[in-house]
């Protein structure tokens, strides 16, 4: 019987030993952690943000989208929700799209998950963080940290990135890879917060709002997102930004800027309304409070150069227009990024041209698969980066 060993049991590596053992393979599931599953016990704040309804190639940054196309015509969005029915953890979804376990735990989905590896008999070693993979004729040797060895016929590294390192994602394995031939993109936090200059918006710290936040360097659009954000002391959160974090790199110049528009749903209701109170002696910041949190329209006001006490009718016309454009494009100067510390995943690793889409083959080490996050694949917040996993997981578990 051939033997697989995968390195890392989180989404892609779980899933991975699933399928390689149902198929009959004697399957070693390695992790560095004392338990399974410990980086899907903190996805979607604790309560497991599995996948997405819009999960598409057109959401993922990687080398090629039509390998992603390819990838999830193999095993897409509607067979993950049917596998993960199979397994006995039953969906719930938001209105918007984004799909959770029905109890709302992580927890609940690990515990499922550990148990059914222990049901169909994965041989899963804990506490065991592999330090060396060698290559003996077609086989692979691995050593872990405690000097233990282990022999097996094929490999599936599903070891992560460096995203969350207290967990055990250290990206120490990606010199190996470099050694057998494969590309490396080098790595870097996605998914993240922005540092910016918040000298002018300290007021404005805890701040929640929806926003189109569109990231620039010097007069190039990278990329721009709509979504929910949240206003720091050091920068700005949430995943309006933190779906543009993987755009910045060292390749940037110093000219990274971030746009907010602040009315991206509700802007024709907003003109009609500042029309509408043209001639009235409402103050100018009650008018802003229609569409805006309460600590927003006294910095908009002194970003447009306006008197806090302005009432409506005193608006001219070089006036507001100067206000809309603020209110469309508050302007922040991006210093950087959180670490990895701070991010969901990262961005970087192996460019997914030098594997197969629908096996997980790696084209240049016979006998190897790689998975999740040690492709160069980012997904943005939502379950997109979740369903990647899986998804990489299941089908190198049916080729390995």
């Amino acid at each position: 019987m051939s033997t697989v060993g995968i390195i890392g049991a989180g989404a892609a590596g779980i899933f991975a030993a699933l399928e390689s053992v149902r198929l009959g393979r004697q399957t070693l599931l390695f992790d560095s952690n004392p338990s399974i599953g410990r980086k899907l016990l903190v996805t979607g704040a604790g309560r497991c943000n599995l996948t997405n309804a819009k999960v598409a190639p057109g959401q993922y940054a990687c080398a090629d989208r039509d390998w992603i196309a390819m990838l999830l015509q193999s095993f897409g969005h509607p067979e993950l929700l049917a596998y993960l029915h199979e397994l006995g953890i039953l969906i719930t979804s938001t209105m918007d799209g984004w799909f959770y376990p029905a109890s709302y735990s992580a927890a609940t989905v690990v515990d499922t998950l550990a148990a059914t590896l222990a049901e169909r008999k994965v041989d899963t070693v804990l506490r065991a963080r592999i330090i060396s993979v060698e290559r003996t004729g077609d086989r692979f040797n691995l050593t872990d940290a405690r000097g233990m060895s282990y022999e097996v016929d094929s490999l599936v590294m599903a070891c992560g990135g460096k995203a969350l390192p207290d967990l055990g994602s250290t990206g120490e394995l990606f010199p190996i890879l470099k050694k057998w031939g494969h590309s490396v993109v080098p790595l870097r936090p996605a998914l993240a917060p922005l540092e910016a200059d918040m000298a002018p918006y300290r007021t404005l710290a805890g701040v929640r709002l929806d926003a189109m936040a569109r990231l620039f360097d010097g007069r190039k659009v990278l990329g721009e997102t709509p979504g929910n954000l949240i206003f720091t002391e050091w920068g700005l959160n949430g995943p309006a930004v933190m779906d543009l974090s993987h755009l910045i790199h060292p390749g940037n110049s110093k000219d990274l800027r971030l746009e907010l528009d602040l009315i991206p749903n509700c802007e024709a209701e907003f003109l009609d309304l500042l029309d509408r109170r043209s001639t009235s002696s409402i103050p100018l910041k009650t008018v802003l409070g229609a569409v805006l949190p309460p600590k927003v329209p006294p910095v908009i006001l002194a970003m447009a150069g306006l008197d806090p006490d302005t009432r409506a009718r005193q608006l001219n016309g070089k006036e507001r227009d100067l206000l809309i454009r603020t209110i469309k494009g508050l302007s922040f100067h991006i210093t950087g990024v959180r670490g990895y510390k701070y991010c969901q995943v990262s961005a970087g690793g192996v460019p997914v041209t030098e594997v197969d889409p629908h096996t997980m083959r790696s084209r240049i080490v016979p006998g190897l698969f790689l998975t999740g996050e040690v492709l160069d694949v980012v997904g943005p917040c939502g379950g997109f980066n979740l369903q990647f996993a899986f998804s990489s997981g299941v089908l190198a578990g049916r080729a390995v």
